[in-house]
């Protein structure tokens, strides 16, 4: 069985022939979340259609929504199924009508949004071009960007395609800073909204969908890191697909300003 590997960042660059050139850099893609698609009447409501015209080439991409174990031991945030994870294509606008898009030609997929968040990217068409300064993705912001796209018949790199740390987020920087007795916090989850809040570090986003009540804690998320657990928080990390540290536990002490920093 063929494994998948689905990466954070992404380069789609096609050539072809060869003209005078053109300066591009900076961020040259329009990016919005599409929020419904169908693809048998080949539409997608989105979140920013004033971004596109009709005749725009364009890439829909599914960033994440694999499945995995969800266990409160070793083996939680496993893959069970990358889905639809990872996968494009590149259409072409036919027409737009409010925030309804409607494309050209017959998705191969079905990017359902319910399992993931699927994005539209600008896929521009260009010449010849000279890349003389960076040419950079936008920061994905979980929903939209981290990816750069466009086709050129020829490409001068006088400066770099950049994508790098454009990707999925570390989890959130958390401090704690209250004297209790600290037990043995070694849960691979817990919730960020109860009253066990304290107990680890955010996780990192990956492939999969963080699940409710499971967003923070050591165990990594299918590529996403663990969040350290309070106290002795080397428990956490295990980003791109490791397994992470265990950390040292301690029982029944008292400590004060325990820190839990997460990044992935």
């Amino acid at each position: 069985m063929m494994k998948q590997f689905f990466y954070t960042t992404l380069f789609i660059v096609f050539c072809q022939f060869y003209s005078q050139a053109q300066v591009i850099s900076g961020i040259i893609n329009k990016y919005t979340r599409i929020t419904a698609i169908d693809t048998c009447s080949v539409t997608a409501t989105v979140k920013n259609p004033a971004l596109y015209s009709a005749g725009d080439k364009v890439v829909v991409m599914q960033m994440n929504g694999a499945t995995t174990l969800l266990n409160n031991n070793s083996a939680f945030g496993t893959i069970q199924s990358m889905s639809l994870t990872g996968k494009y294509e590149i259409n072409q606008i036919d027409s737009i009508a409010g925030s309804t898009i409607f494309f050209k030609y017959k998705f191969l997929n079905d990017y359902p949004p319910t399992k993931g968040v699927t994005q539209m990217i600008s896929f521009p068409s260009l010449s010849n071009v000279a890349v003389n300064d960076t040419l950079k993705a936008k920061p994905w912001d979980g929903e939209t960007g981290g990816v750069v796209a466009f086709e050129a018949n020829a490409i001068t790199l006088n400066a770099p395609i950049w994508a790098s740390g454009m990707g999925y987020r570390g989890g959130a920087v958390k401090s704690y800073n209250q004297c209790e007795a600290f037990g043995s916090y070694n849960d691979y989850y817990y919730s960020v909204t109860s009253t066990s809040a304290d107990n680890g570090g955010e996780k990192g986003e990956g492939v999969a969908l963080v699940a409710g009540g499971k967003e923070s804690g050591k165990g990594p998320l299918a590529n996403g890191g663990g969040g350290g657990n309070n106290h002795k928080a080397g428990g956490g990390g295990g980003g791109h697909l490791g397994k992470g540290g265990q950390g040292a536990i301690k029982s029944g002490l008292t400590f004060c300003a325990a820190l839990v920093r997460i990044r992935d």
